[in-house]
C-alpha cells in the first residue's frame, strides 16, 4: 500500500488517542491507548475462555510492540496480553488483555 496511506492512518490514530485514549504501560513505557471490551471478546468471556476481567486495546505503532505475556498496567490493576494483531497498514495494534489474578 502507498506510504503516504499508511503515515495518515498512523497520524490519525495517533490523534485519536491522544483525544480519546486512557493512559496504559506497557513494560514501563507509557501511552495512551484505546480502551474497550468488543462484543466477541465478550462472548469469548462468557463461554469460558477468559477467566477474569478481558479488555480490548488499541495503540498505534512506534513507541512499544507488544507481545504475549507482556505486563500492562492500566487503572492500577495488571493484565496479561493474551491476544496480538498487527493492523492492517501496520499503523497499529489491537490487543486483548486479561486481568491477572
Amino acid at each position: 500500500m502507498d506510504k503516504a496511506y499508511s503515515d495518515s492512518l498512523q497520524s490519525i490514530l495517533d490523534d485519536e488517542c491522544t483525544l480519546y485514549g486512557e493512559l496504559i504501560a506497557i513494560d514501563g513505557v507509557e501511552l495512551k491507548a484505546l480502551v474497550s471490551t468488543s462484543p466477541t471478546t465478550k462472548n469469548l468471556q462468557i463461554a469460558g475462555y477468559y477467566k477474569s476481567k478481558t479488555l480490548d486495546v488499541i495503540i498505534p505503532s512506534g513507541k512499544v510492540t507488544p507481545e504475549i505475556n507482556n505486563i500492562v498496567l492500566y487503572k492500577q490493576d495488571n493484565f496479561y496480553v493474551k491476544m496480538i494483531e498487527e493492523l492492517i497498514y501496520d499503523h497499529g495494534y489491537r490487543f486483548t488483555m486479561e486481568l491477572v489474578r
